[in-house]
């Protein structure tokens, strides 16, 4: 559909067949395609090949073995998603988070924003290492480099704790206006146009393009 993908990955799936990811609005579009034939609704529509086959809950080995295929090829999200197997203990390996963060530094060092962002949760939360609040914010920095839309609501978290608050609205606003939307956000919003840190303008103009980018992801 070309429609920009959601910004939450529970909106999107990665099709390790040939390394595209759909949202699930596409997703559901073929399976309503084809609700007589399900077979089909598991072809690729990129590459025709049959998904079913790397199924992680029918074939977590089949899926495994090709995810890991792809990450010894250097694609970056095939690597992340190694990292987040090793971290969680999921599609049957055992949990090691050490693999699973040595797996993680591997991701950004591809280009996986989604791997920079994990690793600034777990210096943020201290989950696997000590946590770190200036490893985290160079983290987040570099996730938002890569093109991680929720690094922008870390990056303003973590300046509003240390008191830089003109960078940290202008995080939020970016991370607002790209069509991020939760509570804690647009609290911060509220907060600093009440504060003074937003102009009524900056801030009218944040909520319109929060809105137009939100519209523009639906599907």
């Amino acid at each position: 559909c070309f429609l920009p993908l959601p910004l939450e990955g529970s909106g999107s799936m990665y099709w390790i067949c040939c390394r595209k990811t759909f949202c699930y609005g596409c997703i559901q579009s073929q399976i309503e395609a084809h609700r007589d034939d399900l077979r089909k609704a598991q072809i690729c529509p990129f590459c025709r090949g049959d998904y079913s086959k790397y199924d992680p809950v029918k074939h977590p080995a089949n899926h495994l073995a090709q995810v890991l295929k792809l990450a010894n090829a250097g694609h970056p999200t095939a690597i992340q998603n190694v990292a987040r197997y090793h971290f969680h203990g999921e599609i049957g390996l055992q949990q090691d988070k050490a693999e699973g963060l040595r797996w993680y530094h591997r991701a950004v060092e591809a280009g996986s924003a989604d791997a920079a962002y994990n690793l600034g949760k777990c210096f943020w939360e201290g989950d696997g290492v000590d946590k770190d609040r200036v490893q985290a914010l160079g983290y987040f920095r570099k996730a938002a480099e890569l093109g991680s839309v929720p690094a922008y609501c870390f990056i303003g978290d973590i300046l509003i704790a240390i008191g830089e608050i003109d960078e940290a609205m202008l995080n939020c606003r970016k991370a607002a206006m790209c069509g991020w939307s939760d509570d804690t956000l647009f609290s911060n919003l509220r907060v600093g146009f009440r504060e003074g840190f937003i102009t009524k303008d900056e801030y009218a103009f944040t909520l319109r393009e929060n809105q137009a980018a939100c519209d523009e992801m639906k599907s």
